[in-house]
């Protein structure tokens, strides 16, 4: 359940309530402490609750993301379909001076467009950027862990700019 409150947006789920946004707890753990077997089920349990939702809320999103993309792709085939019929027809119908023609279901409108460069063969075009304008590629430095981590090891080095995380063993909640 999300409610609105005058100060922000919070949700609750099973007594706790939270910023979701931030993930703040907000209430439902006041004097709360994990001090028995009992209380540790409980406080596994919300983890799972919390997380079973945080699950479900992204199948939803991604759902929702998959039909708008699906939707976006319908509008813009429908547009490129009929885009060369409807092009000359507003124009003709374009009121005295303007670049916009106001109908009953929206607007269609004429705007200029810089022109630019479309790359349509990337190794051509990158090719030929290193031979003739070297600063127009961008070379991207990474540094890859595990050999550094291997080195580490075998030298007994560990190269400026890091720092060793030791291996710990730490709790979860499935």
């Amino acid at each position: 359940m999300v409610q609105a409150t005058t100060e922000r947006e919070v949700a609750t789920v099973n007594g706790v309530t939270w910023d979701p946004e931030t993930g703040e707890i907000l209430g439902g753990v006041e004097g709360f402490a994990v001090d028995s077997l009992e209380r540790l089920e409980w406080w596994v349990g919300r983890i799972r609750d919390l997380r079973a939702l945080s699950a479900a809320d992204k199948v939803l999103a991604d759902r929702a993301s998959a039909r708008a993309s699906a939707t976006q792709r319908a509008a813009d085939g429908l547009f490129e379909r009929f885009r060369l019929e409807a092009e000359p027809l507003a124009r003709v119908n374009l009121p005295s001076g303007r670049k916009s023609l106001l109908l009953a279901h929206g607007e269609v409108y004429f705007r200029r467009v810089p022109g630019g460069v479309d790359i349509v063969d990337e190794a051509a075009a990158l090719a030929w950027a290193k031979d003739n304008l070297p600063g127009a590629v961008r070379i991207e430095e990474r540094i890859l862990k595990r050999p550094v981590i291997e080195y580490a090891e075998q030298e007994g080095i560990l190269p400026d700019g890091m720092v060793r995380r030791e291996p710990e063993e730490r709790m979860g909640v499935r």
